[in-house]
């Protein structure tokens, strides 16, 4: 059985598979249109920067994407990281297996998707006091770069 959802940018279809154990499986074997929000490590990222971003954490999308890269939460190749009995195979073995670095423009597009999916309200202000302040956020990208004293 399939159920469909009309977005306003995009249709997000959900299908049973009968590969794996997955609802939607079926659909990494089709052709993607664009604007979907099928199960994806790069949505994985979307969800997790938006979590961050409502909890107020002092990391942003640029430091989710670097540890990422920097190997501290995995991401290419995921499924190598699984235990035993989570072993993927047919479709779902798709979603995991990821061969190229996400890309910050994909994965802002997709936060925007998600958080019109979700139905989000606006975020409320950054204020002074917030790590997310751009004075703060300069602050913290000045230490990291870690310039010599007499600069």
């Amino acid at each position: 059985s399939t159920w469909e959802l009309s977005l306003s940018y995009g249709t997000l279809s959900v299908a049973k598979s009968g590969w794996s154990g997955s609802v939607d499986g079926s659909l990494y074997l089709q052709k993607r249109k664009k604007g979907d929000l099928s199960l994806s490590m790069p949505l994985t990222l979307a969800f997790c920067s938006l979590a961050l971003l409502w909890l107020r954490e002092s990391i942003t999308l640029s430091d989710l994407l670097r540890l990422v890269m920097d190997g501290h939460i995995p991401y290419l190749n995921a499924f190598k990281d699984f235990p035993e009995e989570m072993k993927m195979y047919g479709a779902d073995f798709k979603i995991f297996h990821v061969q190229a670095w996400p890309k910050y423009d994909d994965v802002y597009k997709k936060m925007h998707a998600l958080a019109e999916f979700m139905d989000l309200p606006c975020f409320p202000d950054i204020t002074e006091h917030s790590f997310l302040h751009p004075s703060i956020l300069c602050m913290k990208y000045m230490m990291e770069i870690n310039l010599p004293d007499d600069m």
